[in-house]
């Protein structure tokens, strides 16, 4: 794995205007000042409760969704503003597999015709070596060339995600977003996919985000973990620091709400308590204050920046000494 970013998101922040009663009109930052690079051939996991930005920051950095206020590196390129001509080219090398495969999926197109859709768009190649790079590409997902004449209604959910990463597969790229790509999945099936795609990432030699709530799959796939909550980034770690050493009360509440294989094992943290705030009314200072048990007077009044706690460890909380207190696990 590469010390360099490929993609580098710097104060990135993405804001929608949203109608209210009485022909208000309101704010809400779904990315709110975010920085963080992802390096060459690594995956990066970005975990959080539904609602937290994850889906729009991953969407903003391929400029499926055009942030507000920031900047987007990519392979030491500024593409914020890059004209549309350009962004179309450069899209071959960034590409999204999508949360819910059925969805994604053009009921009217086989499977052939949507993993080669790509390949088409960006001229690769005559029809001939299109259709010979789909069946290559949909073997390399575990499926067989013959599944490119079948239509999505005629696979079950997993060949349907299979689909969907053999179609961001297909034109090579070097960047993957992965948005909640088990999440509508069986757990049976989720397990499949999570080992498809670390054997991709060894094969291929990916660099990915991979956008999750699950924390279970974060362990076996991602080499660090960016924690984020209500639009910003409140801990960044390796994922082997991160489940040995969490630091911030978000990221604790987070892995206590993990299940238990064990029936009589006893957790010593208490889960995540309450709901989520709404993005167009934030809390003030730290934005996890009014669900976190250790919220004092003073988290109210400034907002935390990440600090650096180790060797590629930083949080963002106002309380030193509660991201100083040893983790005691599950007992």
């Amino acid at each position: 794995m590469s010390s360099d970013p490929l993609i580098r998101a710097e104060s990135l922040t993405t804001a929608f205007t949203v109608g209210r009663s009485f022909m208000k009109r309101a704010v809400l930052r779904a990315v709110d000042e975010v920085s963080l690079d992802i390096r060459a051939n690594e995956v990066l996991a970005l975990v959080g409760e539904s609602g937290s930005g994850k889906t729009t920051f991953g969407r903003s950095l391929l400029r499926l969704v055009e942030p507000t206020a920031g900047a987007i590196w990519y392979d030491g390129r500024d593409i914020t503003h890059l004209p549309g001509d350009e962004m179309r080219a450069l899209r071959r090398q960034m590409q999204i597999v999508f949360q819910d495969p059925f969805a994604s999926l053009d009921p009217r197109m086989s499977v052939g015709e949507i993993v080669g859709e790509g390949l088409r768009i960006h001229g690769m190649g005559a029809a001939s070596v299109r259709a010979q790079r789909v069946a290559n590409v949909l073997e390399q997902v575990g499926l067989g060339a013959d599944h490119a004449r079948r239509y999505p209604h005629a696979l079950s959910g997993g060949q349907r995600q299979r689909v969907g990463i053999a179609r961001a597969l297909a034109v090579e790229p070097r960047f993957i977003v992965a948005d909640e790509p088990v999440s509508s999945l069986d757990v049976s099936i989720q397990a499949q996919i999570v080992q498809l795609l670390v054997e991709l990432r060894r094969r291929l030699g990916l660099t990915m985000l991979f956008i999750t709530h699950n924390l279970g799959v974060v362990r076996i796939l991602s080499d660090r973990v960016a924690v984020m909550y209500l639009g910003r980034l409140v801990e960044i770690a390796p994922t082997a620091t991160l489940f040995e050493r969490p630091a911030h009360p978000y990221t604790r509440s987070l892995l206590a709400s993990i299940p238990l294989p064990d029936p009589k094992a006893r957790r010593p943290l208490a889960a995540l308590r309450g709901e989520l705030p709404s993005g167009l009314n934030p809390p003030s200072g730290c934005v996890f204050r009014t669900r976190c048990p250790h919220a004092i007077e003073a988290c109210a009044s400034a907002r935390p920046e990440l600090r650096a706690l180790g060797p590629g460890h930083q949080a963002a909380c106002s309380r030193p000494e509660i991201t100083a207190l040893p983790f005691q696990g599950f007992a």
